[in-house]
């Protein structure tokens, strides 16, 4: 067994929290040239041939297959204020290791979308660099719709300068092992990063996710909210932190999540961590675990609601506060089916 994604913080009281172990034999796949994606994206975004390495922060042992194996690499450039959707579609059909760098230069907007999908059992090591200039703006979406077996492992790494805003929507439904690795820098004064996450465990699924944001400069702002849905036996770990560093005089920070369950065999470990170089800051974390609400589940059961339906209701109604913050009406239905899908598997 190999560590990855390493929290933070080590704290022995949250053991089985601050690491996240895979069987290093996972990580021995054939890669042959990755051709099953489309890009739709206009005539002001330069997409071209990644001819750098970049590393995996999530481990060494990923980060040596992402800058020798990779079989998937672009550099994305938003020069100018981008008028549509850049859209980045992979089948992964085959064993994928990709390596995306984003730039988005000084004064450009942009919209992403990142949509990674399986029909089969697949193996995914995705590394992805944001780096957004002064005054730049960018809204990203990711989705992960895997095949249940399959292993999927994200680092994201993020470098926000001058009054520039990152906004980052990532819906996950869950495999065999699903982990997301996020460190985001908030170096310029004036800056903000918001993240909203959906994740998803089912069967025997194992999530790991890490989070983490350092603000480096004077009057950002941070927001952090994810909401997690488990079921039958699956296990998942949450870490969120944020990290004021000396200098960042009044800024902001606010990271939490919420985990619903649906099973009694399921586990869910959280840790949201504010950590704190500066005085004159405003931080909050907070972290909720839970059924249902048994007297909403009540109140629409005497309105003629099956248990069932009711269950299905109350948490797509949570959900949609997040879904409605995706720019994509057409992907935003997209996900609501899906979730659909995903929540009429419980029983």
């Amino acid at each position: 067994m190999i560590k990855i994604n390493k929290s933070p913080v080590l704290t022995s009281q949250n053991y089985g929290i601050n690491y996240f172990e895979i069987d290093e034999k996972l990580l021995n796949q054939k890669f042959d040239k990755f051709e099953t994606y489309k890009i739709k994206n206009d005539q002001n975004v330069k997409v071209e041939a990644l001819n750098k390495k970049i590393s995996n922060p999530m481990s060494n042992e990923l980060s040596i297959q992402s800058q020798n194996q990779a079989n998937f690499q672009k550099q994305i450039v938003f020069e100018n204020t981008s008028k549509d959707i850049t859209n980045i579609k992979f089948d992964v059909s085959r064993p994928l290791v990709d390596v995306i760098d984003i730039v988005v230069k000084k004064d450009a907007s942009a919209k992403l979308i990142l949509e990674y999908s399986s029909n089969e059992n697949m193996y995914h090591n995705g590394v992805l660099n944001l780096t957004l200039e002064k005054d730049a703006e960018l809204d990203i979406v990711i989705l992960y719709n895997m095949k249940n077996s399959s292993n999927n492992f994200v680092s994201i790494n993020s470098n926000i300068d001058n009054n520039s805003q990152l906004n980052i929507f990532i819906i996950d439904f869950g495999c065999q092992n699903s982990v997301q690795r996020l460190e985001n820098s908030l170096n310029g004064d004036y800056s903000v990063f918001s993240l909203n996450s959906i994740y998803f465990g089912s069967n025997t699924d194992n999530l790991g996710i890490n989070y983490l944001s350092n603000v480096f400069g004077k009057s950002t702002q941070t927001y952090m909210n994810s909401i997690c849905v488990l079921d039958g036996h699956a296990k998942k770990n949450f870490v969120g932190t944020i990290d004021f560093k000396q200098g960042s005089k009044k800024s902001v920070g606010d990271v939490s999540e919420n985990c619903i369950m649906l099973s009694k065999t399921a586990k869910s470990l959280s840790t949201p961590i504010l950590l704190c170089g500066e005085e004159d800051v405003d931080g909050k974390h907070s972290s909720s675990l839970g059924k249902i609400d048994e007297d909403e589940l009540f109140y629409m059961m005497t309105r003629g609601i099956s248990k069932q339906d009711a269950i299905k209701l109350l948490i797509k109604a949570k959900l949609s506060k997040l879904l409605n913050n995706i720019f994509d009406e057409q992907l935003r239905e997209k996900i609501k089916e899906r979730i659909e899908d995903k929540l009429n598997e419980h029983r």
